[in-house]
């Protein structure tokens, strides 16, 4: 739902199609364009694969320094050099390994990373 409403609410058009894989199975579809994928999945190789992790510090997206607040919880989104903090208000019932999936799925879409977290962080707030 969150990446839908990222992609409707801004038009954050993706670039490239993109696969979202939320789980350690390996599923048969056709592949066109870019794939996120958790980086504990390692069924899927080549092409644009982009890896997310909140835990494995050698996947592509990371999402860092959980934080748990009086009324939200945040976390910092690395790609790369690129960081920002991205906030979640406790009101809001969705996890933050979800979240770090969805800002991935709009990165391998070619969509800026500073983009993506503002409009995360506008959905979210």
């Amino acid at each position: 739902m969150l990446l839908k409403n990222c992609v409707s609410s801004q038009s954050l058009e993706t670039k490239v199609p993109v696969t979202l894989v939320l789980d350690n199975a390996y599923h048969d579809f056709d592949i066109k364009g870019a794939l996120a994928v958790p980086a504990s999945n390692k069924m899927y190789d080549g092409g644009e694969k982009l890896t997310y992790s909140t835990v494995n510090q050698s996947a592509d997206v990371v999402g860092l320094n959980i934080q748990d607040r009086e009324n939200q919880r945040c976390f910092e989104l690395l790609y790369g050099a690129e960081m920002g903090r991205i906030f979640v208000s406790k009101s809001k019932d969705i996890a933050i390994p979800s979240v770090v999936a969805a800002a991935s799925a709009l990165i391998a879409g070619k969509i800026p990373v500073k983009k993506v977290i503002e409009e995360i962080n506008n959905q979210l707030k």
